[in-house]
């Protein structure tokens, strides 16, 4: 019977303890962080920029993305609720839409364990093609959360996946992407 609370021990403690541990190193982490990752694409600059600024188009081409549902502005900002094929949903605020500039920021306006910003910013290319520049300045809340996301994902496989259904949305090859 002994070798039984043994075991018992052993499959509850371990993941406790481990838990415990993460979420020590999670307190003893930053809270924020920023990740990037620009890609140039052959199409024209106006093409990239029509393709990531339709909302409502997204599903279309982004393979995690079921729909896009518009809610009502909030603080006179366009707001949309992107549900994805998942399931979960992710409500996104647009901050700062500038066609002229090319770029827009977007903020995550829902209660989650994470949150802040991504900022699209798209560049004329010298060979009449376009960059998109992705900039994500986010905040894990959660102690635990963020420990697992500082050493088990990678900040930048949102953006990354976007980019390569960017590229097939517009009948280019995927991306070479660094590590």
């Amino acid at each position: 019977m002994t070798w039984l609370w043994i075991v018992l021990g052993v499959v509850i403690g371990l993941p406790l303890a481990a838990g415990i541990i993460l979420v020590l190193i999670g307190f003893m982490l930053r809270r924020d962080h920023v990740a990037t990752r620009s890609v140039a694409y052959r199409a024209d600059p106006h093409r990239v920029w029509t393709a990531i600024s339709d909302w409502e188009r997204h599903p279309g081409w982004r393979s995690g993305v079921k729909q896009m549902e518009r809610l009502p502005d909030r603080n006179g900002r366009a707001v949309w609720k992107e549900v994805r094929r998942r399931g979960d949903t992710l409500t996104q605020a647009v901050e700062v839409f500038d066609p002229a500039a090319r770029r827009m920021v977007t903020r995550i306006v829902d209660e989650r364990a994470f949150g802040g910003t991504w900022t699209w910013t798209v560049t004329p290319q010298e060979n009449g093609g376009a960059a998109l520049t992705i900039t994500e300045a986010g905040e894990v809340y959660n102690p635990l959360f963020r420990a697992i996301s500082r050493f088990f994902l990678d900040p930048r496989s949102t953006m990354d996946q976007l980019h390569r259904d960017l590229a097939a949305h517009l009948g280019e090859p995927p991306p070479a992407l660094p590590r």
